[in-house]
């Protein structure tokens, strides 16, 4: 799957060029300030994931394309809508930056030692690092905009009610915990999809619990997480 998508890229004209002149000023900027060594870096990494995602929706699984007549059909749909879809995916990751740095930001404000801190910076970081672009799958790439949106809400509520977030912390503690047991008892390698989805189901649950008012994907409850646990184990 890997090498058809590398293919995909090596064969079809590359639109990062289009892509630049259609960013705005505040974008660019946006792009500036990331995890990747440089933009060009990100901007490769964010073709990468729009050529996955249309081929997929052509293909499904990339490894069953096995002929010319399957890849030339893949190749004309990523040539066809490559541009546009790596204009939204770009323009994702710009609004996720801008967001990371109100974050940052925040938690400059607090305290040292605080266990909001330390506890917000470990998701920060767990959501945006290098390649985080191609490494977050659809759909859940879309809601990382409100995962992050939800962490400086999450800064403006503590402020006012610590208990409250304290008690709210514990039950994603718990969770968490399971799922870390959960992706231990996993074999070597990339974690399946099955629970590699039950990681995002547990950001959708920090949003349900600080940030209600973005409004979950789906409907979540640490009840529901933990029963995804127990059904993949």
């Amino acid at each position: 799957a890997l090498g058809v998508r590398r293919l995909l890229v090596l064969t079809n004209p590359d639109p990062t060029n289009w892509v630049i002149a259609h960013l705005s000023n505040v974008d660019k900027i946006a792009l500036a300030n990331s995890p990747y060594p440089s933009v060009p870096t990100l901007l490769a990494d964010a073709r990468l994931k729009a050529v996955d995602a249309l081929a997929r929706e052509v293909a499904g699984d990339l490894s069953s394309i096995r002929s010319a007549s399957a890849y030339a059909e893949v190749e004309m749909h990523v040539r066809q809508h490559q541009a546009d879809r790596m204009r939204d995916v770009v323009a994702t990751a710009a609004q996720v930056l801008r967001d990371r740095l109100d974050v940052q930001n925040g938690l400059a404000s607090l305290p040292s030692g605080t266990d909001i801190g330390h506890d917000i910076s470990q998701q920060l970081d767990n959501l945006v690092f290098t390649n985080f672009i191609s490494a977050t799958p659809d759909p859940w790439y879309s809601r990382m905009p409100r995962w992050v949106q939800a962490m400086s809400l999450r800064l403006d509520a503590w402020r006012t009610n610590p208990g409250r977030d304290a008690t709210q912390q514990a039950l994603i503690d718990e969770v968490e915990a399971d799922y870390a047991d959960l992706c231990d008892r996993q074999p070597p390698g990339p974690l399946t999809p099955e629970v590699e989805e039950i990681g995002f189901l547990v950001e959708e649950l920090r949003l349900s619990l600080f940030a209600q008012q973005l409004r979950t994907a789906v409907p979540v409850s640490a009840k529901r997480i933990r029963t995804a646990i127990a059904k993949v184990s």
